[in-house]
């Protein structure tokens, strides 16, 4: 009995391990099943520019194509988390899209005379 005493720390260590977080099973992440636009409404000056940021149902960032409607304003980036829209100089609502896979999120851009 006294030979194997030396594989009780062994296994202590493993059991301690197993039980207190450091199992190196990860749980399998949530599949995104729904994108939102943040802020989905805002009202900005003529010529300003506000950044727009895409999430999930979890808060998680995703990474998406964006792209507006023809007409005014200009979007800094084609594919990303964020995206900054510029607003025209002219008044108007623009509305911004983010795709994420067959996900679609609007948001709502709102150029005023300040």
């Amino acid at each position: 009995m006294g030979k194997y005493l030396y594989l009780l720390p062994l296994i202590a260590i493993f059991v301690f391990a197993f039980f207190w977080g450091c199992n190196p099973v990860e749980p399998i992440p949530e599949p995104v099943t729904a994108i939102y636009i943040r802020p989905d409404y805002t009202e900005i000056a003529l010529g300003e520019s506000i950044e727009l940021k895409c999430i999930d149902q979890l808060g998680r960032s995703v990474l998406a194509q964006w792209s507006k409607r023809c007409g005014a304003g200009n979007l800094s980036v084609e594919m990303g988390e964020t995206c900054i829209y510029t607003a025209p100089r002219t008044e108007g609502i623009q509305m911004i899209y983010a795709d994420y896979e067959n996900l679609r999120a609007v948001a709502r851009v709102r150029g005023i005379n300040k």
